[in-house]
């Protein structure tokens, strides 16, 4: 969706009602149902609960956060069916995050609110918009700017003000108190409508504070009377002076410290918060502290040379003086300036470069100089030359200069001026860019770069411009097509409009687009239902393996599709009399199938001559004669899609794996190789298909052959002694045995369903994937090839879907120029090309 749809939906879903607006939250297209969590946010609660109980006070204070929310109505107590409602909807835990340094909300909640009793659990829901949910900012935003156009004709310097709001901070100011206190008891008053309450007021006017006070306008003391320091975004504001100063008590315990290691300076140096590089003098010699560290590859935790250790102490020892060190807040002094000029310097030493900004402002009878911003940064470890750190320096200053015009409007062009003390790097930038080397071509083009052509993002001629530039890039990426661009035009949103532009293109989308996918299908019924082993089975063919009496030898491999059990038989040819003659063999021990299952002729083209030929004996008139007369069902994968029949593919794998460790290079005859595969039979038969235990009580894990005989094949004997021939010896007595053998095969089953079955499932859930591209009559595709180049692949269009027992397309019906296919959509790569013919 666009933003103008999705503020249109916004604005369609939101009602003011009794000073309060109420609005929908904001629900992703593809979002899925969430699974309940209700035990992990039950023993979250737990856990919390014992934290608490460790600080009373923290706890009382806790417990009336969620007392207030519930008085204020931001929570509401929901009563619970734990028979039924713990599985719908999704319990957030939530925890404390306790702010010392804050001068108002020193513990802050997260999340939803529950009873801190461990006996009686209520739950709670929220009726206000809830932090940390992500579409939260854009709801506070717009709720906002919806209710601001109500009053922006009747007070719009107020709405001016209130469209500067930074989350829920507001910075601004005026240079009159009367205008002040109008302003601020308008704000108040525009927000109060929407039950929105603005507090903690601030000011550098002793005056406007005193009004406010009388006003009852819920107001913060200043700095010295509250004792703890006043922040701006972060930035500590001492406002009874009106100045930016750094508050250093969380260095003091870090002055006698006996063991230093790169941890703890890395740590040290990040609790310096200087956005605008007010103390870039100062953390530079951190910096490069860590840039030594860092080449003489000292690990994370273990002591620093002393020489390291004495610059680190000697830095700290040096903080003290950042106490008295301090800024004014303001640019302007007086509000009757007459021009002023943005002042530049950069300057670069052997270890570091940086660059510095100032105002240099005229009034009627004198200049005044302020402070913006400084940037620096450590010169790279590769060695660059003096010069070429001094153009790296003025590059930040042209960056820099950019964006300062960009955020101060009364900036005049002429009015910039940009300093160095480099010769050198003055002549690099005078001269014409192409004459230098690469590095320094490269930044003078930067610098030189002057204000291109604006673009909008839906023109034509922006579309254009993309299309012949990437053509002429030899189809280049985004970045390289965006940066020739910019050397004279400057598209709005340009990197987003040239990748919309470059996605539409034919033949990057041949080389970039991705194959279809789709989430796993649920288990077919012939897999998840109890049956008689053998009843759905999947055939495969191996081989071939070389023999001493014959020249080749075959395996038929049938693996039972519920059981996973397997059943091998060798075969001296793949002829259609052999095959029968196997599958004869096969039913007559395990059974007459009801179901056959096997890979489609198509797949065989680039897989092995004998399966090609075994499809060709399935399709036999004798065989499809002989398989109606006994009921078997025979049915084909889709073509070229090897994983739709993995359940025996996989066994395959097994069965190869076996053979291979036990042959070796031996050539053995043809009888022992059916011997060596009556034992790998057993073997696979016998392997666990649930968890093996690790205690001696739990039970033995499920196997394939519990279902075909009851014991392990490759287990020894439980005879001690003579067997007791006498126990089955009457009927009542076989009677009774085969109760009990029924009785056993029952239990089996039950595990089956409980543990194997289950575990299946849960594998298979865990493999669903992010579907982003459908298949549609008409489309137009790329059908993918195995060991052929992608510029080699054939187009196709689309002219039926077929879905699965979930309704999901799993393969499509492709027309070529040579005929008609069927493809799984995993090979299809969907070009999004729709044709009309």
């Amino acid at each position: 969706m666009s933003d103008k749809e999705i503020l249109k939906s916004f604005e369609q879903n939101t009602t003011y009602i009794n000073k309060r607006y109420e609005t929908r939250l904001l629900w992703k297209e593809d979002s899925k149902e969430l699974n309940s969590n209700y035990e992990i946010a039950k023993r979250r609660l737990f856990s919390l609960n014992k934290t608490l109980e460790k600080n009373k006070e923290l706890f009382l204070k806790y417990d009336n956060i969620i007392r207030e929310h519930l008085r204020d109505g931001i929570v509401e107590r929901v009563e619970m069916n734990l028979d039924q409602n713990i599985n719908t909807g999704y319990f957030l835990p939530h925890h404390a995050v306790v702010r010392e340094q804050k001068d108002s909300t020193k513990i802050k909640k997260e999340g939803p609110n529950l009873d801190l009793s461990t006996h009686n659990i209520e739950t709670l829901r929220y009726k206000r918009v809830t932090f940390g949910v992500k579409c939260s900012p854009f709801l506070l935003a717009a709720i906002i700017r919806l209710h601001l156009e109500k009053y922006e004709k009747k007070y719009p310097k107020a709405c001016e003000m209130l469209n500067e709001l930074y989350v829920d901070d507001l910075i601004n100011g005026t240079s009159d108190i009367t205008e002040a206190i109008q302003l601020s008891s308008e704000m108040i008053y525009i927000l109060s409508e929407a039950s929105m309450n603005l507090r903690r007021w601030a000011t550098n006017s002793p005056i406007l504070n005193e009004v406010w006070k009388r006003a009852n306008v819920d107001c913060r003391e200043t700095s010295e009377e509250l004792g703890v320091p006043l922040k701006i975004l972060g930035i500590i504001w001492d406002n009874m002076n009106d100045n930016l100063t750094f508050d250093i008590k969380q260095f003091e315990k870090l002055r006698d410290l006996v063991i230093v290691t790169k941890r703890m300076i890395l740590s040290t140096q990040g609790m310096l918060f200087d956005p605008i590089g007010i103390m870039n003098p100062f953390t530079v010699r951190m910096k490069l502290l860590l840039q030594t560290i860092w080449e003489l590859g000292i690990p994370w935790d273990e002591c620093v040379p002393s020489e390291i250790k004495a610059t680190f102490i000697e830095w700290l020892n040096e903080i003290e003086v950042l106490r008295k060190f301090e800024i004014p807040r303001l640019y302007f002094n007086e509000v009757n300036w007459e021009s002023v000029e943005l002042h530049l310097f950069s300057d670069a030493s052997p270890k570091c470069y940086g660059s510095v900004a100032y105002f240099r402002i005229k009034y009627t009878d004198r200049y005044v100089t302020s402070f913006i911003m400084s940037k620096s940064r450590l010169a790279p470890l590769k060695k660059l030359t003096l010069p070429r750190l001094e153009l790296l320096g003025a590059l930040i200053s042209a960056r820099m200069g950019h964006y300062l015009q960009d955020t101060f409007p009364m900036l005049k062009r002429e009015n910039i001026f940009y300093w160095s003390d480099s010769q050198i790097c003055i002549h690099w930038i005078k001269g014409k860019a192409d004459d230098w080397k690469q590095f320094v071509r490269n930044r003078v083009s930067e610098i030189k770069e002057k204000h291109p052509l604006i673009l909008p993002t839906k023109s034509r001629l922006s579309q254009l411009l993309i299309i012949r530039e990437h053509q002429r890039l030899h189809h280049a990426g985004v970045s390289e097509t965006l940066t020739q661009i910019r050397e004279n035009y400057w598209i709005l949103c340009g990197r987003q409009t040239v990748k919309s532009s470059l996605n539409k293109c034919l033949i990057c989308k041949k080389f970039k687009v991705r194959p279809g996918n789709q989430i796993m299908a649920p288990l077919p019924a012939n897999r998840i239902q109890a049956s008689y082993p053998f009843e759905n089975v999947g055939i495969d063919f191996a081989g071939p393996i070389y023999t001493k009496n014959t020249d080749k030898a075959y395996i038929a491999l049938f693996t039972c599709a519920v059981t996973r059990a397997i059943h091998l038989e060798v075969v001296s040819s793949l002829s259609t009399e052999h095959f029968l003659l196997a599958f004869r063999r096969f039913i007559s021990r395990r059974g007459i199938c009801h179901t056959v299952n096997s890979d489609n002729a198509m797949t065989f083209k680039s897989a092995d001559i004998e399966l090609k030929r075994l499809y060709m004996n399935i399709c036999e008139p004798e065989v499809q004669n002989y398989f109606g007369k006994k009921g078997i069902k025979w049915q084909y994968i889709v073509e070229r899609a090897a994983w739709w029949g993995a359940f025996w593919e996989r066994m395959v794998q097994i069965t190869k794996i076996a053979l291979r460790k036990i042959l070796g290079r031996a050539l053995v005859s043809f009888e022992e190789l059916q011997t060596i595969l009556a034992e790998i039979e057993a073997i696979i038969n016998s392997r666990p298909l649930t968890y093996v235990y690790n205690e001696p009580n739990e039970p033995f894990p499920l196997t394939p052959v519990d279902f075909l005989t009851g014991r392990r094949l490759t287990a020894l004997p439980n005879w001690s002694g003579k067997r007791n021939i006498e126990l089955f010896k009457g009927k009542k007595e076989l009677i009774k045995r085969y109760l009990y053998r029924e009785k056993i095969l029952n239990n089996f089953w039950k595990r089956w369903k409980r543990e194997y079955l289950l575990q299946l499932k849960g594998a298979n859930l865990n493999k669903n994937v992010n579907v982003k591209t459908e298949f549609n009559v008409n489309d137009i595709v790329l059908i993918g090839e195995e060991k052929v180049p992608r510029q080699l692949w054939k187009l196709g269009k689309v002219i039926d879907v077929h879905k699965g027992r979930d309704s999901k397309v799993r393969s499509a019906t492709i027309k070529t120029s040579t005929g008609i296919i069927k493809r799984p959509i995993q090979l299809l790569y969907n070009l999004e090309i729709v044709s009309n013919e």
